[in-house]
């Protein structure tokens, strides 16, 4: 409903039709409040009747209502008969591939260099260790080392 009738106004303009009326739409979930520790989104008020809705939460307008309501909505694609203005068919969401082959491109190419990469590296650590191991035999005098010569005598 759009939020200029939310106020007190022309209700009326949302009578259903008369007689049976057939709704075609997608069935969705009732929506709740989350907030996930950050900043709270909109809250409905817990008391009274609401006119003005943060979300399609079907337990707190199940409150206003004797009528039993299931625990979700439709969201209208086709109704037969149709109305003249309200309410208007929501369009299906866009199915696409979306963000996904970007995501799976860049996994893709972080493979290849973790497998490429990573197996230079452990050749260049082994290499450091090698030349660091061959320092450490330097300094602590076990190679061969040749005797002084000496002055010869006759």
């Amino acid at each position: 409903m759009p939020y200029s009738y939310s106020e007190e106004g022309p209700w009326d303009d949302f009578a259903p039709p008369k007689g049976m009326v057939t709704v075609q739409g997608l069935l969705r979930q009732s929506q709740v409040r989350e907030t996930n520790g950050l900043v709270s989104s909109p809250k409905d008020s817990d008391v009274g009747t609401l006119r003005v809705l943060a979300r399609l939460d079907v337990g707190r307008l199940a409150q206003q209502t004797s009528e039993r309501m299931i625990p979700g909505y439709i969201s209208l694609r086709v109704q037969d008969p149709a109305q003249n203005d309200l309410p208007v068919p929501v369009p299906l969401p866009e199915l696409s591939q979306g963000p996904h082959l970007g995501y799976a491109m860049q996994w893709f190419a972080f493979s290849l260099l973790t497998i490429i990469v990573y197996p230079l590296l452990l050749r260049r650590y082994a290499k450091r260790k090698q030349i660091d191991g061959d320092d450490a035999e330097i300094l602590d005098g076990d190679l061969p080392v040749s005797e002084p010569d000496l002055p010869v005598s006759d």
